[in-house]
């Protein structure tokens, strides 16, 4: 075989690697959490469509790659939710740094990749910021749609979702709009939320 197909048939395979990382989205009927892949697919395809249904002045290809790539590093790093205290845990970063380093060691020709990845991580242009923000407001969303089971689970109120989200969905005006109208709506919904729980 060749060194190409070789190199396909691992890179096929860590694509597996990353639809097992699951998230802390609950989903409404079974025991099934969101994965990795499911969730960057649909970052993507949101991005998408907001950027055209909106008209944003944004590289459409650019966020829909990002979006796609932003959590590959979690296949060496891991998930860790932002509903849990250890999203503060100084560790982290370092070892969100070790996990791009061997996904640059593992994939060196898969130049963009590390480019969108490394745009995303700084968040300074316009798209890193969009996908970033959108990357925090639609698990807000899948939640809702699934009848608040997670933030239960957890036994989150709303007000420690907002705490949470504090200076994530706000850094786009383009996102922000419509994270200000879904808190509106989860005003309207008490039951979506559990009980206060110590963070």
């Amino acid at each position: 075989m060749s060194n190409s197909f070789d190199r396909l048939l691992e890179f096929v395979r860590f694509t597996h690697e990353i639809r097992e990382i699951e998230r802390t989205i609950h989903f409404e009927r079974d025991d099934h959490q969101e994965n990795d892949a499911e969730h960057g697919y649909q970052l993507a395809l949101t991005a998408w469509f907001l950027i055209e249904n909106d008209k944003l002045s944004l590289d459409k290809f650019r966020c829909v790659g990002m979006a796609l790539v932003h959590d590959v590093i979690e296949v060496y790093a891991g998930d860790l939710s932002a509903h849990l205290p250890e999203h503060r845990h100084p560790s982290r970063r370092l070892s969100e740094k070790q996990a791009v380093a061997k996904l640059k060691k593992r994939w060196p020709r898969f130049k963009s990749l590390h480019e969108l990845i490394d745009e995303y991580e700084a968040c300074k242009t316009s798209e890193a910021k969009f996908v970033y923000a959108l990357d925090k407001l639609i698990p807000i969303i899948n939640i809702y749609h699934y009848q608040g089971r997670s933030w239960r689970l957890l036994k989150l109120n709303l007000e420690q979702m907002k705490a949470i989200k504090v200076g994530r969905v706000d850094i786009s005006p383009e996102i922000k709009k419509y994270y200000l109208s879904l808190i509106k709506l989860l005003e309207k919904h008490p039951e979506l939320f559990g009980q206060t729980k110590q963070l």
